[in-house]
């Protein structure tokens, strides 16, 4: 992952660290197919909008996921994506889940994003995969 990478007169990476809740931090993944079903939806948000997953851990009433972003998309732009992509996917899927979410709003509008350089992308893929750890969850 230590490359830069090359578009047409761009050279560069632009890696970021989110994480953000769902709405009243329910624990909606608590439930093993709930939160097998994001992870696959995340990346499927990801692949769509030529993000790069790195890694990736999903909580019951959070998550955590590091992406390589495509050069020009800005961290803003890329939240809006992966949040309204997996919200109304998780829907459509799991319409069950509108008992918990009648109006269909499954993130809260609170969000975290911080750059991640090539120095400190190991320590951060440390941190994201060792949040069961983290939250005294294993």
């Amino acid at each position: 992952m230590e490359t830069y990478k090359h578009a047409s007169h761009a050279v560069g990476n632009n890696i970021w660290h989110f994480e953000w809740c769902t709405k009243y931090r329910y624990s909606m993944f608590r439930q093993p197919h709930y939160k097998n079903l994001m992870s696959i939806l995340l990346y499927e948000a990801a692949n769509r909008y030529s993000m790069e997953v790195i890694t990736l851990n999903v909580q019951p009433n959070h998550l955590h996921i590091i992406v390589s972003l495509p050069r020009g998309m800005t961290d803003i732009k890329a939240e809006q994506l992966l949040k309204g992509y997996t919200s109304r996917l998780f829907f459509l899927v799991a319409p069950e889940a509108r008992l918990r979410y009648p109006q269909g709003h499954l993130w809260s509008r609170g969000k975290f994003g911080i750059t991640v350089g090539f120095r400190d992308l190991p320590y951060m893929v440390d941190y994201v995969n060792n949040q069961d750890m983290h939250h005294a969850l294993a």
